[in-house]
Protein backbone atom coordinates (compact mmCIF):
# COMPACT_ATOMS: atom_id res chain seq x y z
CA UNK A 1 0.00 0.00 0.00
CA UNK A 2 1.50 3.33 -1.10
CA UNK A 3 0.88 5.62 1.87
CA UNK A 4 2.71 8.63 0.46
CA UNK A 5 0.76 8.21 -2.75
CA UNK A 6 -2.57 8.16 -0.90
CA UNK A 7 -1.68 11.25 1.15
CA UNK A 8 -0.46 13.07 -1.96
CA UNK A 9 -3.68 12.29 -3.81
CA UNK A 10 -5.80 13.57 -0.92
CA UNK A 11 -3.83 16.78 -0.45
CA UNK A 12 -3.90 17.47 -4.20
CA UNK A 13 -7.58 18.32 -3.79
CA UNK A 14 -6.64 21.35 -1.68
CA UNK A 15 -5.20 24.79 -2.44
CA UNK A 16 -1.40 24.69 -2.21
CA UNK A 17 -1.14 26.81 0.95
CA UNK A 18 -3.80 24.77 2.74
CA UNK A 19 -2.00 21.58 1.73
CA UNK A 20 1.28 22.97 3.13
CA UNK A 21 -0.39 23.88 6.42
CA UNK A 22 -1.89 20.41 6.91
CA UNK A 23 1.43 18.74 6.04
CA UNK A 24 3.24 20.95 8.56
CA UNK A 25 0.60 20.48 11.27
CA UNK A 26 0.77 16.69 10.83
CA UNK A 27 4.58 16.64 10.82
CA UNK A 28 4.97 14.88 7.48
CA UNK A 29 8.55 16.07 6.94
CA UNK A 30 10.03 15.90 10.46
CA UNK A 31 7.67 13.50 12.22
CA UNK A 32 6.86 16.30 14.70
CA UNK A 33 3.74 18.48 14.26
CA UNK A 34 4.52 22.19 13.94
CA UNK A 35 2.67 24.78 16.05
CA UNK A 36 0.26 27.31 14.53
CA UNK A 37 2.42 30.31 15.37
CA UNK A 38 5.55 28.96 13.66
CA UNK A 39 3.61 28.11 10.50
CA UNK A 40 1.97 31.56 10.53
CA UNK A 41 5.33 33.34 10.73
CA UNK A 42 6.63 31.31 7.82
CA UNK A 43 3.59 32.08 5.64
CA UNK A 44 3.14 35.68 6.83
CA UNK A 45 -0.31 35.13 8.36
CA UNK A 46 -1.72 34.97 11.90
CA UNK A 47 -1.90 31.77 13.94
CA UNK A 48 -5.70 32.09 13.89
CA UNK A 49 -5.71 32.21 10.11
CA UNK A 50 -3.54 29.07 10.06
CA UNK A 51 -6.08 27.34 12.32
CA UNK A 52 -8.95 28.42 10.06
CA UNK A 53 -7.24 27.18 6.90
CA UNK A 54 -6.39 23.85 8.57
CA UNK A 55 -10.01 23.34 9.68
CA UNK A 56 -11.29 24.34 6.26
CA UNK A 57 -8.89 21.92 4.58
CA UNK A 58 -9.98 19.00 6.75
CA UNK A 59 -13.65 19.72 6.00
CA UNK A 60 -12.88 19.78 2.30
CA UNK A 61 -11.01 16.44 2.57
CA UNK A 62 -13.95 14.89 4.45
CA UNK A 63 -16.32 16.05 1.71
CA UNK A 64 -14.13 14.52 -0.99
CA UNK A 65 -13.71 11.22 0.87
CA UNK A 66 -17.47 10.90 1.45
CA UNK A 67 -17.79 10.37 -2.29
CA UNK A 68 -14.59 8.35 -2.79
CA UNK A 69 -13.36 4.85 -2.02
CA UNK A 70 -9.66 5.78 -2.14
CA UNK A 71 -9.11 4.96 1.55
CA UNK A 72 -11.43 1.94 1.82
CA UNK A 73 -8.61 -0.63 1.74
CA UNK A 74 -6.61 1.33 4.31
CA UNK A 75 -9.62 1.69 6.61
CA UNK A 76 -10.30 -2.05 6.31
CA UNK A 77 -6.78 -2.82 7.60
CA UNK A 78 -7.26 -0.32 10.45
CA UNK A 79 -10.63 -1.77 11.48
CA UNK A 80 -9.47 -5.36 11.28
CA UNK A 81 -6.39 -4.71 13.40
CA UNK A 82 -8.29 -2.72 16.02
CA UNK A 83 -10.77 -5.59 16.35
CA UNK A 84 -7.95 -7.80 17.68
CA UNK A 85 -7.91 -5.60 20.80
CA UNK A 86 -11.66 -5.26 21.30
CA UNK A 87 -11.65 -1.92 19.55
CA UNK A 88 -9.15 -0.10 21.81
CA UNK A 89 -5.41 0.33 21.22
CA UNK A 90 -2.68 2.66 22.54
CA UNK A 91 -1.69 5.07 19.76
CA UNK A 92 2.07 4.53 19.42
CA UNK A 93 1.70 0.76 19.33
CA UNK A 94 -1.26 1.01 16.97
CA UNK A 95 0.57 3.20 14.44
CA UNK A 96 3.72 1.08 14.62
CA UNK A 97 1.70 -2.07 13.99
CA UNK A 98 -0.13 -0.50 11.06
CA UNK A 99 3.21 0.51 9.57
CA UNK A 100 4.24 -3.15 9.63
CA UNK A 101 0.91 -4.46 8.33
CA UNK A 102 0.86 -2.24 5.25
CA UNK A 103 4.60 -2.57 4.66
CA UNK A 104 5.26 1.16 5.07
CA UNK A 105 8.42 2.94 6.23
CA UNK A 106 8.83 4.21 9.80
CA UNK A 107 9.25 7.69 8.29
CA UNK A 108 5.62 7.45 7.12
CA UNK A 109 4.08 7.07 10.59
CA UNK A 110 2.94 10.72 10.62
CA UNK A 111 1.17 10.16 7.30
CA UNK A 112 -0.45 6.97 8.57
CA UNK A 113 -1.66 8.89 11.64
CA UNK A 114 -3.17 11.54 9.34
CA UNK A 115 -5.07 8.88 7.38
CA UNK A 116 -6.33 7.28 10.61
CA UNK A 117 -7.64 10.70 11.69
CA UNK A 118 -9.72 10.76 8.51
CA UNK A 119 -11.51 7.56 9.59
CA UNK A 120 -14.81 8.95 10.85
CA UNK A 121 -15.82 5.76 12.65
CA UNK A 122 -12.85 5.96 15.03
CA UNK A 123 -12.39 8.20 18.07
CA UNK A 124 -9.10 9.60 19.34
CA UNK A 125 -8.56 9.96 23.09
CA UNK A 126 -5.66 12.29 24.01
CA UNK A 127 -3.18 11.50 26.77
CA UNK A 128 -4.11 12.38 30.36
CA UNK A 129 -2.80 11.58 33.85
CA UNK A 130 -4.23 8.06 33.76
CA UNK A 131 -3.97 6.93 30.14
CA UNK A 132 -1.69 7.34 27.16
CA UNK A 133 -3.28 8.55 23.93
CA UNK A 134 -5.34 5.84 22.22
CA UNK A 135 -7.81 5.05 19.45
CA UNK A 136 -11.19 3.40 19.88
CA UNK A 137 -14.12 2.24 17.80
CA UNK A 138 -16.80 3.00 20.40
CA UNK A 139 -16.71 5.98 22.76
CA UNK A 140 -18.94 4.43 25.44
CA UNK A 141 -16.91 1.22 25.48
CA UNK A 142 -13.68 3.27 25.59
CA UNK A 143 -14.99 5.13 28.66
CA UNK A 144 -15.41 1.78 30.44
CA UNK A 145 -11.87 0.83 29.48
CA UNK A 146 -10.61 4.12 30.95
CA UNK A 147 -12.34 3.29 34.24
CA UNK A 148 -10.71 -0.15 34.19
CA UNK A 149 -7.28 1.45 33.73
CA UNK A 150 -7.98 3.97 36.52
CA UNK A 151 -8.90 1.14 38.87
CA UNK A 152 -5.68 -0.70 38.03
CA UNK A 153 -3.64 2.46 38.55
CA UNK A 154 -5.21 3.14 41.94
CA UNK A 155 -4.72 -0.44 43.14
CA UNK A 156 -1.06 -0.56 42.06
CA UNK A 157 -0.34 2.79 43.73
CA UNK A 158 -1.78 1.50 47.01
CA UNK A 159 0.56 -1.50 47.04
CA UNK A 160 3.71 -1.19 49.18
CA UNK A 161 5.68 -3.39 46.81
CA UNK A 162 5.38 -4.26 43.10
CA UNK A 163 3.74 -7.39 41.72
CA UNK A 164 5.78 -10.31 40.49
CA UNK A 165 5.21 -10.80 36.77
CA UNK A 166 3.81 -14.30 37.37
CA UNK A 167 1.09 -12.80 39.60
CA UNK A 168 0.18 -9.93 37.30
CA UNK A 169 -2.20 -11.80 35.00
CA UNK A 170 -4.30 -12.87 37.98
CA UNK A 171 -4.32 -9.28 39.25
CA UNK A 172 -5.49 -7.96 35.85
CA UNK A 173 -8.27 -10.56 35.62
CA UNK A 174 -9.53 -9.62 39.09
CA UNK A 175 -9.70 -5.93 38.20
CA UNK A 176 -11.35 -6.83 34.87
CA UNK A 177 -14.01 -8.88 36.63
CA UNK A 178 -14.75 -6.00 39.01
CA UNK A 179 -15.00 -3.70 35.97
CA UNK A 180 -17.47 -5.89 34.07
CA UNK A 181 -14.92 -7.34 31.62
CA UNK A 182 -15.01 -10.99 32.70
CA UNK A 183 -15.41 -12.27 29.14
CA UNK A 184 -12.59 -10.27 27.61
CA UNK A 185 -9.49 -12.20 26.54
CA UNK A 186 -6.27 -11.75 28.50
CA UNK A 187 -4.67 -10.54 25.27
CA UNK A 188 -7.04 -7.57 25.05
CA UNK A 189 -6.78 -6.90 28.78
CA UNK A 190 -2.99 -6.76 28.60
CA UNK A 191 -3.32 -4.45 25.61
CA UNK A 192 -5.39 -2.11 27.75
CA UNK A 193 -2.78 -2.33 30.51
CA UNK A 194 -0.41 -0.66 28.04
CA UNK A 195 -2.64 2.44 28.20
CA UNK A 196 -1.66 3.06 31.82
CA UNK A 197 0.48 6.06 32.71
CA UNK A 198 1.17 4.48 36.13
CA UNK A 199 1.94 0.80 35.56
CA UNK A 200 5.58 0.15 34.65
CA UNK A 201 7.84 -2.88 34.22
CA UNK A 202 11.29 -3.56 35.65
CA UNK A 203 14.07 -5.71 34.16
CA UNK A 204 13.74 -8.08 37.10
CA UNK A 205 10.24 -9.42 36.54
CA UNK A 206 8.31 -6.87 38.60
CA UNK A 207 5.34 -4.71 37.65
CA UNK A 208 4.43 -1.65 39.67
CA UNK A 209 4.64 2.14 39.85
CA UNK A 210 7.43 4.73 40.02
CA UNK A 211 7.25 4.74 43.82
CA UNK A 212 8.52 1.15 43.93
CA UNK A 213 12.30 0.75 44.14
CA UNK A 214 12.28 -2.24 41.79
CA UNK A 215 10.61 -0.12 39.10
CA UNK A 216 12.46 3.18 39.43
CA UNK A 217 15.75 2.97 41.37
CA UNK A 218 16.74 6.42 42.58
CA UNK A 219 20.49 6.07 42.07
CA UNK A 220 23.41 3.79 41.14
CA UNK A 221 23.33 2.21 44.59
CA UNK A 222 19.70 1.15 44.15
CA UNK A 223 20.51 -0.34 40.75
CA UNK A 224 23.46 -2.27 42.18
CA UNK A 225 21.26 -3.54 45.01
CA UNK A 226 18.64 -4.83 42.58
CA UNK A 227 21.19 -6.50 40.30
CA UNK A 228 22.87 -8.30 43.22
CA UNK A 229 19.53 -9.33 44.68
CA UNK A 230 18.54 -10.81 41.32
CA UNK A 231 21.88 -12.57 40.73
CA UNK A 232 21.79 -13.93 44.31
CA UNK A 233 25.57 -13.98 44.57
CA UNK A 234 28.46 -11.55 45.17
CA UNK A 235 29.83 -9.75 42.10
CA UNK A 236 32.89 -7.74 41.12
CA UNK A 237 32.06 -4.04 40.76
CA UNK A 238 33.08 -4.13 37.09
CA UNK A 239 30.68 -7.01 36.43
CA UNK A 240 27.96 -5.09 38.26
CA UNK A 241 28.51 -2.09 35.99
CA UNK A 242 28.45 -4.40 32.98
CA UNK A 243 25.10 -5.87 34.04
CA UNK A 244 23.59 -2.40 34.51
CA UNK A 245 24.79 -1.32 31.09
CA UNK A 246 23.40 -4.50 29.54
CA UNK A 247 19.99 -3.62 30.97
CA UNK A 248 20.39 -0.14 29.47
CA UNK A 249 20.70 -1.68 25.99
CA UNK A 250 17.42 -3.58 26.32
CA UNK A 251 15.41 -1.23 28.53
CA UNK A 252 13.05 0.40 26.04
CA UNK A 253 10.09 -1.23 27.77
CA UNK A 254 11.20 -0.20 31.25
CA UNK A 255 11.36 3.09 33.16
CA UNK A 256 13.74 5.58 31.45
CA UNK A 257 16.09 5.47 34.46
CA UNK A 258 17.21 2.02 33.27
CA UNK A 259 18.35 3.48 29.96
CA UNK A 260 21.25 5.33 31.58
CA UNK A 261 24.68 3.68 31.38
CA UNK A 262 27.21 3.82 34.25
CA UNK A 263 30.98 3.86 34.66
CA UNK A 264 32.57 1.02 36.64
CA UNK A 265 34.36 3.49 38.93
CA UNK A 266 31.08 5.25 39.72
CA UNK A 267 29.62 1.91 40.78
CA UNK A 268 32.69 1.15 42.90
CA UNK A 269 32.49 4.53 44.66
CA UNK A 270 28.84 3.92 45.52
CA UNK A 271 29.51 0.42 46.84
CA UNK A 272 32.29 1.67 49.12
CA UNK A 273 30.13 4.24 50.91
CA UNK A 274 26.79 2.42 50.88
CA UNK A 275 25.94 0.35 53.98
CA UNK A 276 23.87 -2.06 51.89
CA UNK A 277 27.06 -3.57 50.48
CA UNK A 278 30.01 -5.49 51.96
CA UNK A 279 33.43 -6.00 50.38
CA UNK A 280 33.95 -9.77 50.48
CA UNK A 281 36.94 -10.13 48.17
CA UNK A 282 39.14 -8.05 45.89
CA UNK A 283 36.63 -5.73 44.23
CA UNK A 284 33.85 -8.23 44.98
CA UNK A 285 30.76 -7.06 46.85
CA UNK A 286 27.80 -8.75 48.49
CA UNK A 287 24.62 -7.49 50.13
CA UNK A 288 24.87 -6.84 53.87
CA UNK A 289 21.50 -8.54 54.33
CA UNK A 290 23.05 -11.83 53.20
CA UNK A 291 25.05 -12.00 56.42
CA UNK A 292 28.46 -11.11 54.98
CA UNK A 293 30.70 -9.13 57.33
CA UNK A 294 33.26 -6.38 56.81
CA UNK A 295 36.85 -6.50 58.02
CA UNK A 296 40.03 -8.43 57.24
CA UNK A 297 40.06 -12.20 57.03
CA UNK A 298 41.84 -12.24 60.39
CA UNK A 299 39.07 -10.10 61.95
CA UNK A 300 36.43 -12.44 60.59
CA UNK A 301 38.23 -15.52 61.95
CA UNK A 302 38.58 -13.86 65.37
CA UNK A 303 34.86 -13.13 65.51
CA UNK A 304 34.00 -16.69 64.48
CA UNK A 305 36.22 -18.17 67.19
CA UNK A 306 34.84 -15.80 69.79
CA UNK A 307 31.30 -16.93 69.00
CA UNK A 308 32.32 -20.61 69.00
CA UNK A 309 33.92 -20.39 72.50
CA UNK A 310 35.83 -23.60 71.80
CA UNK A 311 38.74 -24.83 69.68
CA UNK A 312 37.92 -25.31 66.00
CA UNK A 313 39.44 -27.44 63.25
CA UNK A 314 40.76 -25.82 60.11
CA UNK A 315 37.81 -27.18 58.12
CA UNK A 316 35.29 -25.79 60.62
CA UNK A 317 36.91 -22.35 60.39
CA UNK A 318 37.03 -22.47 56.57
CA UNK A 319 33.34 -23.39 56.34
CA UNK A 320 32.36 -20.62 58.78
CA UNK A 321 34.46 -17.96 57.04
CA UNK A 322 33.11 -18.81 53.59
CA UNK A 323 29.58 -18.23 54.79
CA UNK A 324 30.38 -14.53 55.26
CA UNK A 325 33.39 -13.87 53.03
CA UNK A 326 34.64 -14.90 49.58
CA UNK A 327 38.19 -16.03 50.24
CA UNK A 328 40.53 -18.87 49.31
CA UNK A 329 41.26 -21.70 51.77
CA UNK A 330 44.96 -20.89 51.63
CA UNK A 331 44.30 -17.29 52.66
CA UNK A 332 42.46 -18.49 55.76
CA UNK A 333 45.22 -20.96 56.55
CA UNK A 334 47.93 -18.29 56.23
CA UNK A 335 46.05 -15.96 58.59
CA UNK A 336 45.80 -18.76 61.16
CA UNK A 337 49.60 -19.00 61.23
CA UNK A 338 49.79 -15.61 62.96
CA UNK A 339 50.97 -16.75 66.41
CA UNK A 340 50.15 -13.39 67.98
CA UNK A 341 46.47 -14.16 67.54
CA UNK A 342 46.03 -17.92 67.13
CA UNK A 343 47.37 -21.05 68.75
CA UNK A 344 46.97 -24.82 68.31
CA UNK A 345 45.91 -27.55 70.71
CA UNK A 346 47.35 -31.06 70.87
CA UNK A 347 44.30 -32.13 68.83
CA UNK A 348 45.45 -29.74 66.06
CA UNK A 349 42.51 -27.43 66.64
CA UNK A 350 42.86 -23.69 66.59
CA UNK A 351 42.26 -21.45 69.60
CA UNK A 352 42.19 -17.71 70.07
CA UNK A 353 45.21 -16.38 71.97
CA UNK A 354 43.87 -12.90 72.61
CA UNK A 355 40.52 -11.23 72.92
CA UNK A 356 39.79 -8.00 71.09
Amino acid sequence: MNISGLVGKILSELPERTSQIIAARMGFETGQPRVLEAIGKELGITRERVRQLEASGIKQIDKVLSKSSVLDDFFQVVDSHLDHFNGVREEKRFLKELTFLINADDQEIAKIRFLVFLHKKLSFFPEDENCLAFWAKDKKFASRVIEFVKKMNKTVLLKKSPLAVEDFEKFVKEIAKASGFSGVSIGSLMSWVSLSQVILFSPFGYIGAEKHLEIMPANVGDKAYLVLKTKEQPMHFRDLAGSMNQYAKTSSGFHPVWQKTVEAQTVHNELIKNKNFVLVGRGIYALSEWGYEKGTVRDVVIQIMKKARKPLTLQEIVVAVKKIRLVKDTTIFINLQNKDYFGKTKEKKYVLKITK
